[in-house]
């Protein structure tokens, strides 16, 4: 075993546990704030050490593979835009129809009638629990094959990867989108609807106009980050041909051999997107939480 493969071992199997323990310990109920241990900060020190190591190994360390980087977006930025830009658009319009096929399936999850919440439950636990790559087999190779007794096989079952994407991601989005709504219809208080009701709404402008507003607003930070997971789990899009980000990195890396480096030029596009959803979602939800505080 090499000495760099000895460190990486130690860091991660003895230095990491030991900062991390360490933390624990001092933050122990009861423990002294202003009192630090010296094995907190020894711990801590090995720690920023072994990131400092890591952040030189990946800059400095690898300047010559940042040059390819830097080399394959000269070279074939308009490939790769063109598929970010689908990327972004499969993800807004399948997240939009999600939304639509979530509120509906929330409202009826959480209604006082039994057959639409045992079909919308049905209908979330599918999606939720089956792998979102089957699912896109399924519509893209799958449906085709099908046959309707009397009918045969509709021509509107052979969807080109486009159609098969936006319908994959939209009904496995609009799962978790409906738990997500549904948790917030499920945080509004009793005496909402009640209110709502005595002055002369029926069930369903109650539900409408004074419930899912407010749950809207609960969810919305949980909404940004399953929007953000809709933009990665795009992708798998690439498995049925559809020519997305990943799809258009990795025509670029047969073409041009250097696979790794246009990988890289792609993680860094899907970042560019995803790190402010993440950002944006965690403010909402601290701006959220003191509102109802």
């Amino acid at each position: 075993m090499s000495l760099v493969a000895l460190a990486a071992l130690l860091y991660f199997v003895v230095i990491l546990p030991a900062w991390i323990a360490a933390e624990v310990w001092a933050a122990r109920p009861g423990a002294a704030s202003s009192k630090k241990t010296a094995a907190l900060w020894i711990t801590r020190a090995f720690a920023l050490a072994g990131v400092a190591w890591v952040l030189y190994a990946m800059t400095v360390g690898a300047s010559e593979f940042w040059k390819d980087v830097w080399d394959q977006w000269r070279d074939y930025y308009p490939e790769l835009l063109r598929g970010y830009r689908n990327t972004i658009v499969l993800s807004l319009v399948s997240f939009a129809l999600a939304m639509l096929l979530g509120a509906v399936v929330a409202l009826t999850r959480t209604s006082d009638f039994l057959v639409l919440r045992i079909v919308s439950g049905a209908y979330i636990e599918w999606f939720r629990n089956t792998p979102l790559l089957i699912q896109l087999f399924f519509w893209f190779f799958g449906l085709p094959r099908l046959e309707l007794p009397g009918i045969g096989r509709p021509d509107w079952f052979l969807l080109s990867p486009w159609e098969a994407s936006i319908v994959g991601l939209t009904l496995y989005t609009g799962a978790y989108t409906a738990e997500a709504l549904r948790s917030g219809l499920l945080s509004i208080d009793k005496g909402q609807t009640e209110a709502a009701r005595s002055v002369g709404l029926n069930y369903v402008q109650t539900r409408v106009y004074v419930v899912a507003p407010q749950a809207f607003r609960v969810a919305v930070p949980l909404l940004t980050s399953i929007f953000s997971a809709l933009f990665r789990n795009s992708a798998l899009c690439s498995s049925i041909g559809l020519i997305e980000l990943l799809r258009a990195a990795l025509n670029v890396g047969e073409e041009t051999f250097q696979t790794y480096e246009v990988l890289a030029l792609a993680g860094i596009l899907y970042l560019s997107l995803t790190l402010p959803l993440a950002w944006a979602s965690n403010r909402l939800e601290r701006r959220i939480a003191r509102s109802r505080g």
